[in-house]
């Protein structure tokens, strides 16, 4: 990278999704339910670590913050980071288990998925050095899962927009004031009704919102649809999407994120 204005800092709910890929040919005979013949087993980074493997991808360079449990999938995530140039700036909370999504696949198709995860109650940024942390990042990615990493993210963005920080929010909760400040908000399109409580077609209300709560840019995607973007001071407009055939999408939203991110850095070099 060229300079401090290419890192990239993300924060936000770290997760390992682990995929046990399978055949099914009979149902139990102690139920009515199949039986997995496991063949082999994958395991991926997945909630904020996911953004950071998308633009570790792009070849950008990465620092990711997140809050992980003492056991063994905390170690794995960590080495994977590792080995794909990530560097993890981890906070380990041992109440807690680290976040992993276990899903059983037969022939393409999702038959189960099981959660191991709790919720972070506290305050990341009570943990950290959040105002030095973010110093040598112009870029800053928020990942937002709702298992607590981000708990403080208004005050965080808050903190990001007086030192001039471009802030990119991938959002969960249901209250447009979480995140206030935020530079580009980017939901999709069921988390977009649930924030702003309207339509997309109700461009004058979104503005309005914008306005209120100081976020400069909404970004909405839209699936098959494409993407929505609304500006504070110019308006809105459709981008419209190819639309491609595929069986799984877990992670489309962080690729998109990873993407986006990578486009704002390119723009600013």
């Amino acid at each position: 990278m060229k300079n401090s204005n290419n890192n990239i800092l993300i924060f936000g709910d770290l997760m390992i999704d682990e995929y046990w890929y399978s055949n099914v040919t009979r149902i139990s005979p102690e139920a009515p339910v199949p039986i997995a013949h496991i063949n082999h087993n994958e395991i991926r980074l997945g909630g904020a670590a996911n953004v950071a493997n998308n633009l570790s991808a792009f070849g950008s360079k990465i620092e990711l913050c997140g809050i992980v449990g003492k056991d063994t999938a905390a170690k794995i995530l960590k080495d994977m980071c590792i080995e794909l140039n990530i560097i993890p700036r981890f906070i380990t909370v041992p109440e807690i288990p680290t976040t992993k999504k276990l899903r059983i696949v037969s022939s393409g198709h999702h038959m189960m998925r099981c959660d191991f995860e709790g919720t972070f109650t506290g305050s990341l940024i009570k943990l950290i050095n959040f105002n030095e942390m973010i110093l040598s990042s112009k870029i800053i990615v928020f990942s937002d899962y709702h298992k607590g990493a981000l708990n403080n993210i208004t005050e965080m963005l808050k903190i990001c927009k007086s030192h001039n920080k471009i802030s990119i929010v991938d959002p969960k909760s249901e209250n447009l004031s979480d995140y206030q400040y935020a530079y580009i908000l980017k939901p999709n399109y069921k988390e977009f009704r649930k924030l702003f409580k309207c339509k997309i077609n109700e461009t004058e209300i979104i503005l309005t919102l914008l306005n209120k709560y100081q976020i400069e840019h909404l970004i909405v995607t839209c699936g098959s649809e494409g993407v929505m973007y609304f500006d504070r001071s110019v308006g809105q407009n459709k981008i419209e999407a190819i639309p491609v055939e595929v069986y799984d999408v877990t992670g489309a939203g962080d690729t998109f994120n990873a993407a986006l991110t990578y486009a704002i850095i390119c723009k600013n070099e």
